[in-house]
């Protein structure tokens, strides 16, 4: 673990390393995902892929209140795992119900893809997961592509 504070919350990382997972579409990280289902705290996980989008290695950032990402907090990880696409799954189990993506959250999401194409990083998807349902920017056509 490595603690750091994000706005008046303790967040804690953990790095994975991994080999055998492969991500082709939002059911597989929602599958990685479960086990985190019944937890209190906000939870985003980054998953770093390689070319055939197997998993090099998960990044976790958790807190109590809400995570506060910026762009570092993602691609330099996935830099160190020599990264060449990247998930961001965020877990929100206050949330029931339909969840539509703040305007914050596709701000954000439109900078990790600009900052991914610039980097020859794909973001492949942002999943956000509430208890009852989730939400993939990619199956809702709103990601861009570098071009």
């Amino acid at each position: 673990y490595t603690p750091r504070t994000a706005h008046n919350a303790t967040v804690c990382v953990r790095i994975h390393r991994y080999s055998t997972s492969m991500i082709h579409k939002p059911k597989d990280v929602l599958q990685a995902l479960k086990k985190y289902k019944k937890q209190n705290d906000e939870l985003v996980i980054c998953f770093f892929l390689d070319d055939t989008h197997s998993v090099l290695a998960i990044q976790e950032y958790t807190a109590l209140k809400f995570i506060q990402l910026n762009l570092a907090d993602i691609f330099v990880p996935a830099l160190h795992a020599y990264a060449k696409a990247v998930v961001i799954a965020q877990v929100k189990t206050q949330l029931k119900g339909e969840y539509v993506p703040t305007k914050k959250e596709k701000m954000l999401t439109g900078a990790i893809v600009k900052a991914g194409c610039f980097l020859g990083i794909t973001c492949v998807d942002h999943i956000i997961m509430t208890q009852s349902q989730y939400y993939s920017f990619h199956e809702s056509n709103v990601l861009t592509y570098c071009a």
